[in-house]
């Protein structure tokens, strides 16, 4: 049984502005903001119904140098206000994230160097920072070998909650912080082919993750399973490979493989996080303005995960016609497979979806 309430519902809107500098010179800037507002009614552990507002700019200053290794310098911003209303037990918060870049070219290496800086007005720290570094020395004109360090703190949202699970009931406002995602590996690139292999160690502290709770109704000893999140520190270290092909513009091919060895001190609370991970995706543009790709999917769960293995087919055509206009039709799960995306809940079986697009 789910103590999901029957007429759960949600609704989302985004309303936002682009813009980005026309003229030509030294400096440059480009910004997209708005507001995102979801409601949500019936959820579960909440009565009635409450909304998240969110109150967004990000966007990136560019200042070109006339230096023959330094080529400029950026600064890129992303500043979010939260604030909740209705029946919700978040408490509204101020963020702000500062990515201050440059990149540097010398005779056998390309160097990006930086920082996430991130400021938090409530729910958590108020002051974070972490790398943003990438080193690439090309051996030749096909192949390079490249590491990349990177970080950065995620705020505790109700976004952040439903990327983990949508059916959760306990609330988490402390954000994850990862400290360090480093990554070494080498590219290789030949007319319509590019490859990359890679290994790495990510850590994580304060993730956020997902399992499940057995409940006993103490009347008639029947299960009530919950979905809940919690927050402990992990680790993986992880080794992969993937590769693009584009044949004339009107197919494309990727492949993805990954192997990830997770540590964490609950190990029941990992249980949704993949040990090995291959993804296929074929795109092709048949005739001008009809494109369908199909979609592959396989992954095994360890760690006491009693899931069955993901093996998951999907298939999306899509129509565009007028330029602003399209419709499209998505057939997902379509090998019919049982297996867990979140704890405690079973993925559905086939599912269709139609819908529309329009641009203005």
């Amino acid at each position: 049984r789910s103590l999901l309430p029957n007429k759960q519902n949600n609704k989302k809107y985004d309303i936002h502005v682009n813009g980005a500098s026309q003229l030509a010179g030294p400096f440059a800037y480009n910004f997209n903001a708005g507001i995102k507002r979801n409601h949500y009614k019936y959820l579960e552990g909440m009565p009635g119904s409450y909304s998240q507002n969110n109150l967004y700019l990000n966007g990136l200053l560019k200042h070109e140098l006339d230096d023959e290794r330094i080529d400029n310098i950026n600064l890129g911003i992303e500043l979010d206000n939260y604030t909740y209303s209705g029946s919700s037990t978040f408490e509204g918060f101020f963020s702000a994230t500062l990515n201050p870049y440059t990149d540097i070219i010398f005779e056998k290496a390309q160097i990006h160097i930086g920082a996430f800086v991130n400021i938090l007005s409530d729910n958590g720290s108020m002051f974070a920072i972490a790398p943003d570094l990438e080193v690439e020395f090309p051996i030749n004109k096909k192949i390079s070998l490249y590491t990349t360090i990177k970080g950065g703190r995620t705020a505790g949202t109700f976004e952040a909650m439903e990327n983990v699970t949508p059916y959760w009931i306990n609330i988490v406002e402390k954000p994850a912080y990862t400290i360090a995602d480093a990554t070494i590996g080498a590219r290789f690139a030949h007319k319509s082919l590019a490859a990359n292999v890679f290994t790495g160690y990510t850590y994580t502290k304060d993730d956020l993750l997902n399992y499940s709770v057995d409940v006993v109704d103490r009347f008639d000893d029947s299960f009530e399973v919950i979905s809940a999140i919690g927050q402990e520190n992990t680790s993986k270290i992880f080794i992969g490979a993937n590769a693009t092909y584009d044949y004339a513009g009107w197919l494309k091919l990727f492949a993805n493989t990954r192997y990830n060895y997770w540590k964490c001190d609950k190990k029941e609370w990992i249980g949704t996080k993949p040990e090995f991970e291959l993804n296929l995706n074929a795109e092709s543009r048949i005739f001008k303005h009809i494109l369908i790709n199909l979609a592959y999917n396989f992954a095994t769960y360890g760690n006491d995960q009693p899931s069955k293995n993901k093996n998951e087919l999907n298939l999306r055509a899509g129509c565009n016609f007028m330029k602003r206009f399209g419709v499209f039709v998505e057939g997902n799960n379509l090998l019919n497979q049982e297996y867990v995306k979140y704890a405690g809940y079973y993925e559905q079986g086939v599912n269709i979806l139609i819908g529309a697009s329009a641009k203005f």
